[in-house]
């Protein structure tokens, strides 16, 4: 059996909180046991404690209001607002927070919202022209939330999901997942989303023509390939057409494909200032020129007389050559000439 050891205090906590216990990750867990133990503190305050962002207290708060075990005090001024920004006159929706973090709306908040939100009806017919299809309550519900609770832009969301339509997932959980991905991400303008899809799309463009090229199929990249391929991409700003060449500079030399050699390669060229496609031909074919000849020393220069004496020379007589073969053979010089007389 066990029980607490109580010392400094006693924190009471709703029994209904096991329940939902099962539902909540640790740092939920930690802000319920927070609020217990000092009561009647605003969501600044508990960050503090806990060394959290506010952000994620409210979200911790919404989730426990949502399961009925906590509700806020109307009169306190300090109090967080975790609902999320709502038109006057607009009832607070019943806030269940999924893993996603998103809340889910009753049918009557939903059409409470709707009814002063033409933007986002707007959106929501304009994403069913996207998908192709009607949407469901929960899909129209992932919308809502999107614009509602998390505040994005109607250009926004349209954008992320003619994105999403692209790769064939009409469900909206991609749409869900990217938006909470990219708002956790500080990526919450149209502008910084369309710069940030770009950059998606350009990096998936250049993992399709790298596989073909280094014959890698369906496997997927290792974590130091990928920050290989975004450095050659977003770092030294190479595109296809240089990492190709860059490739057949690898295979030339070492006979086979390598991401890494290649990887090497790039870094050189990179560094050396050697980054357009008539930059690096230059360099290759700079580097498969032949070596030329050293020449002789005597090159250029018109042939001496033998018998042409120099400064610093010793003279060379062709008679005194001949005389001295003929002493060596035994016969005097003398007679031979006069015997050939």
């Amino acid at each position: 059996m066990y029980k607490l050891t109580y010392k400094n205090g006693v924190i009471n906590v709703p029994k209904e909180a096991m329940e939902a216990s099962g539902r909540a990750d640790v740092k939920t867990l930690r802000v319920l046991l927070a609020i217990a133990a000092e009561p009647g503190a605003d969501s600044a305050r508990i960050a503090n404690i806990l060394d959290m962002n506010v952000s994620t207290v409210e979200k911790a708060v919404a989730f426990w209001q949502g399961a009925g075990i906590l509700e806020s005090d109307q009169d306190s001024e300090t109090e967080a607002k975790i609902s999320g920004p709502i038109d006057t006159g607009v009832p607070k929706p019943t806030i269940v927070l999924s893993r996603t973090a998103l809340p889910a709306y009753t049918a009557e908040e939903m059409a409470a919202i709707l009814s002063h939100r033409e933007d986002i009806s707007q959106v929501i017919k304009e994403c069913q022209n996207v998908y192709q299809k009607v949407l469901s309550r929960h899909e129209i519900n992932v919308i809502l939330a999107l614009m509602d609770y998390l505040e994005l832009d109607g250009e926004y969301v349209l954008s992320l999901a003619a994105f999403c339509a692209m790769t064939g997932d009409k469900n909206l959980r991609k749409l869900q997942a990217l938006a909470v991905q990219f708002t956790e991400e500080g990526i919450s303008t149209p502008q910084q989303l369309h710069e940030t899809l770009r950059r998606i799309e350009l990096a998936d463009s250049l993992e399709g023509e790298i596989r073909k090229l280094f014959g890698i199929g369906g496997r997927s990249f290792t974590k130091k390939e990928q920050e290989m391929i975004i450095r050659w991409s977003e770092e030294y700003g190479f595109g296809k057409d240089e990492i190709k060449k860059a490739f057949e500079q690898g295979v030339n030399s070492t006979g086979s494909a390598s991401l890494f050699y290649t990887d090497a390669i790039l870094k050189r060229w990179y560094e050396e200032g050697i980054r357009t496609p008539e930059a690096i031909d230059a360099e290759i074919s700079n580097q498969q020129k032949p070596a030329s000849p050293q020449s002789a020393p005597t090159q250029g220069r018109r042939k001496k007389p033998a018998t042409q004496q120099l400064e610093g020379e010793s003279s060379f007589n062709p008679d005194d050559f001949l005389d001295a073969a003929l002493m060596r053979s035994g016969v005097n010089s003398t007679e031979k000439k006069d015997g050939n007389a």
